[in-house]
């Protein structure tokens, strides 16, 4: 996985700031994680490379997902309700397979480069 030897690299750790600027310690790498089936709600992972991670079936319910790098990463049946996924990149996505109640969507993000593409919420 992209030569790192950081151990427990793959978690989803909340920044201890708590806030969504990004601000960390480290880079928080998830780049190629193998995290399908996994819960990152209410984590705070803002800042996060996240590129081409297989996040399938993920929950982020409430996460912070600002300013994270997740081109080519797999988000299918993802759930993303009430998640903060603004100034972020997600490229290849495709948002028809994905988990987001129109109720609690917050449409369109600002600054994101997700699109409304055949999901109903445009």
């Amino acid at each position: 996985m992209c030569g790192s030897k950081q151990q427990n690299r793959c978690e989803f750790r909340s920044s201890a700031m708590g806030q969504s600027n990004a601000a960390r310690d480290k880079l928080y790498d998830l780049r190629e994680c193998p995290m399908a089936n996994s819960d990152a709600s209410d984590k705070d992972i803002a800042g996060a490379i996240m590129l081409r991670g297989d996040f399938t079936n993920t929950k982020f319910k409430a996460a912070t997902m600002s300013k994270v790098y997740a081109d080519e990463a797999k988000f299918d049946g993802a759930d993303f309700t009430n998640a903060v996924m603004d100034r972020g990149s997600y490229r290849k996505l495709n948002p028809c397979e994905i988990c987001f109640p129109v109720e609690s969507a917050k449409w369109p993000f600002v600054h994101s480069t997700l699109e409304a593409r055949g999901s109903g919420l445009s």
